[in-house]
């Protein structure tokens, strides 16, 4: 005979909700596994009590509201408020001691926008009614390697999602491959199919661009029309804003 499922309780605040998963993965019992990793540990944990509790209540309850539009509306409000005060206090580099200010502004720029662009695909992903986001439903709740969790037949499949294929560096192949075997079922994910594999793994598939939005039924080609009307509007303002400053 089956167990009853526990409900997650969704009138919880965000603090409560991390101080609930936090509770819970600390009760559960760890099989003398993972011992000199606490991070892994933790995944481990993480996956088993999520299993005790009814996941299609809890996805069903999905936090993410929205669309893909609005996500990118509000993605562009911030970076274009944030991005003026980081180009005028940029991080030391070749450029900012060489006095290359054209360079250096410019380097700050896109390696902000590659950076923060990452937050888009989780948000987004997080818009299917099969997907959560362990840090919006648990309060901010870290899981180590790990942005989306997908809901798929009955099972977990835990996802490490990138920008692009080879977004990756060679030297972080290792430690993803380590974070995403803890758990049953796991899937490396690049946003868009550009670029080559730096990602190489005989324990963990992989997958890229359209067939991955088309597995959790989000339409890739409407995050590509607004992915182009976005840096379109950037590369409009941040051309002006070079012109006038370096002139």
């Amino acid at each position: 005979m089956s167990m009853t499922k526990v409900k997650f309780n969704h009138l919880l605040s965000p603090r409560e909700r991390f101080d609930f998963i936090t509770q819970k993965i600390n009760s559960m019992s760890d099989e003398g596994l993972y011992k000199s990793d606490p991070d892994l540990l933790n995944s481990y944990k993480f996956e088993k009590f999520l299993y005790t509790i009814d996941l299609d209540d809890l996805f069903n309850h999905n936090l993410r509201k929205g669309s893909i539009s609005q996500i990118f509306e509000n993605f562009y409000e911030k970076f274009t408020h944030e991005i003026y005060r980081k180009i005028d206090n940029p991080k030391e580099s070749v450029y900012t001691i060489t006095n290359a200010n054209f360079l250096s502004s410019a380097n700050t720029l896109t390696r902000t926008l590659s950076t923060e662009l990452g937050q888009v695909w989780e948000d987004i992903g997080s818009l299917s009614n099969c997907v959560i986001s362990p840090d919006d439903v648990f309060g901010g709740f870290k899981l180590k390697g790990v942005d989306l969790i997908i809901l798929e037949d009955g099972h977990l499949k835990f996802i490490q999602l990138k920008t692009a294929k080879g977004t990756l560096t060679g030297s972080q192949k290792p430690r993803s491959e380590k974070e995403l075997a803890v758990f049953k079922y796991s899937l490396f994910v690049a946003a868009h199919n550009v670029g080559s594999w730096t990602f190489n793994s005989n324990k963990i598939d992989r997958i890229a661009g359209e067939e991955f939005w088309n597995s959790i039924g989000i339409d890739y080609q409407e995050i590509k029309d607004n992915l182009k009307i976005l840096l379109d509007r950037i590369e409009s303002e941040m051309l002006s804003y070079f012109k006038t400053r370096l002139s």
